[in-house]
């Protein structure tokens, strides 16, 4: 008997965030179709991811509010005959200890990793686990054994671009979208843009030529249109101000301790639901 299959989208900035909560959102939906989302809320596929990777002090979590996370997810995946789908953005930057821990409460179901991503920006330094997707796909590679078992769904620039991520993460798993609405979901705030100079520019460029040379000789499945990794060369700026560099980079660690906090929000707010407290709702946002 064929192995069910596992698809685990783990997402790069840019997109993830939104279809995470689009695959939560549609959880009994996609029951329907024969594809079983084993996590509860989004909130807990979060805590798993920073329970693999070992960064729940970072996000302010004590060890025992995510300690099992993980292996609950798995023990629901594990039931049932349909196909398996968890989708989880702050995964992307597991370590290959990290992700073999994933894949060990998976056995015997045949895994497929989707990655989305979008053209870098002035933030992606090369190397970085968790937006460089050239690292990103030599970690994963191991984990799914085939090569094309490992699925790049580019996503095009604008705002049809999580529309386009949306319906492309469906064909990979094997479900259709149009009845499934990202209407209402907020797209989430767009990151500071790291101010550039000429030579940044050609960077960056590179750095995307990089990323396209991963995804062809590495024979993995392509969703989309690789030279929409390619980023629209930004203005250069000629005498890039020090203070403009610091500012803007403060601004990214700020709106980053503010996810931190609304992730803190959704885990005490999932308590007091799971508790019968109902709290008026009050989420912290990015503006």
């Amino acid at each position: 008997m064929a192995k069910r299959k596992a698809y685990l989208h783990i997402g790069l900035p840019g997109v993830g965030d939104v279809l995470d909560t689009a695959v939560q959102r549609h959880r009994t939906n996609l029951a329907e179709l024969d594809v079983l989302v084993p996590t509860k809320a989004r909130e807990e596929s979060f805590r798993a991811a920073i329970e693999l990777r070992r960064r729940h002090k970072e996000w302010g979590y004590r060890r025992k509010e995510v300690e099992g996370a993980w292996a609950g997810i798995a023990r629901r995946a594990l039931k049932g005959r349909s196909t398996v789908l968890v989708s989880q953005a702050a995964l992307a930057g597991a370590a290959e200890d990290e992700i073999d821990l994933l894949t060990t409460q998976l056995p015997g179901l045949k895994l497929h990793v989707v990655v989305t991503v979008a053209a870098p920006d002035g933030w992606a330094e090369p190397g970085d686990p968790d937006t460089d997707l050239a690292s990103v796909l030599g970690r994963w590679r191991r984990a799914v054994r085939e090569p094309d078992r490992l699925h790049v769904v580019v996503v095009p620039p604008g705002d049809a671009g999580r529309e386009t991520a949306w319906r492309e993460l469906g064909r990979v798993v094997g479900f259709g979208t149009r009845s499934l609405s990202l209407a209402g979901l907020e797209p989430g705030a767009a990151p500071a843009l790291r101010p550039l100079d000429a030579a940044g520019t050609q960077r960056l460029r590179e750095r995307a030529e990089t990323w396209r040379t991963a995804v062809v000789d590495g024979g993995h499945d392509v969703r989309g249109d690789l030279a929409d990794l390619l980023p629209a060369a930004p203005a250069p700026t000629p005498d890039l101000d020090g203070a403009l560099l610091r500012t803007t980079r403060a601004l990214a660690e700020a709106r980053r301790d503010v996810e931190r906090l609304s992730r803190r929000n959704e885990t005490l707010e999932a308590r007091l639901d799971e508790a019968g407290q109902v709290p008026r709702r009050r989420r912290f946002s990015v503006a």
